[in-house]
């Protein structure tokens, strides 16, 4: 199976800190594509926590200040739910 894989937008997060360049990119992928149970590779230092969150609760969640998040998870949540969510409700 191919996954597309989608360039969304270039942004600067820590800016006045670090300035560091981000790059926000989407993909769509299926149960079927899934290859391990996710994580990382602990054995090179990854510490990768893979969330699951249904499409009803997503804006919820990117707005709820108990969870920590960079504006660039916000934006990320703000974008899907403008451009992909309303096509995914047609369905």
């Amino acid at each position: 199976m191919l996954c597309l894989v989608r360039d969304i937008q270039d942004f600067r997060s820590g800016v006045g800190v670090t300035g560091s360049k981000q790059t926000l990119f989407y993909a769509e992928v299926t149960d079927e594509m899934k290859a391990s149970e996710g994580g990382g590779q602990p054995e090179e230092g990854e510490l990768i926590e893979v969330v699951e969150i249904p499409l009803q609760d997503s804006l919820n969640f990117a707005f709820d200040e108990t969870f920590p998040k960079t504006m660039g998870v916000i934006f990320s949540f703000m974008w899907f739910q403008t451009n992909i969510a309303p096509k995914l409700l047609e369905k």
